[in-house]
C-alpha cells in the first residue's frame, strides 16, 4: 500500500501534487484551492487540530460565519435594488438600509441611532 505524502504547510500545493477530490458535490483539485488549502493546513497543525471532533467545531464555526455573512449580502442586494427609495428617504432612507443590513448580521452595529427630522 502506497503510503501518501503529509502536505507540507509551507509549501504550496503544486497542480502535479493536486488530487482531484469531492467537495461538496463539485471535482475540485487542491491546487485551485491555493493559498486558503495551505494556510489550514498550517493553522490546523499550529492550533493542534487533529481529531475530528477539533476539526468539525472549526468548520462549523466557519459554516456559520459564512451563512450570516451571506445573509448580510443578500440584505445588501435588497437595499441596493430598491437604492431610488432609500435615496429619496434621505437620511431616514440610509438609517433604514443600515438597519436592514445590520439585522441580518444579528443586530452589531454600534451606531444604529434615530436621525432627527
Amino acid at each position: 500500500m502506497k503510503q501518501q505524502k503529509t502536505a507540507d504547510p509551507a509549501e504550496p500545493v503544486t497542480e502535479e501534487a493536486s488530487p482531484p477530490l469531492r467537495l461538496y458535490g463539485h471535482s475540485v483539485r487542491l491546487h485551485t484551492l491555493e493559498p486558503y488549502y495551505s494556510a489550514h493546513v498550517s493553522a490546523m497543525t499550529t492550533e493542534g487540530l487533529h481529531s475530528k471532533s477539533n476539526i468539525a467545531a472549526e468548520l462549523a464555526f466557519r459554516d456559520q460565519e459564512i451563512a450570516r455573512l451571506r445573509a448580510a449580502l443578500e440584505a445588501v442586494r435588497a437595499v441596493a435594488a430598491d437604492r431610488e427609495r432609500f435615496v429619496f428617504l434621505g437620511p431616514r432612507g440610509f438609517l433604514a438600509a443600515v438597519r436592514i443590513v445590520d439585522d441580518a448580521l444579528g443586530g452589531t452595529c454600534p451606531e444604529k441611532t434615530e436621525v432627527q427630522p
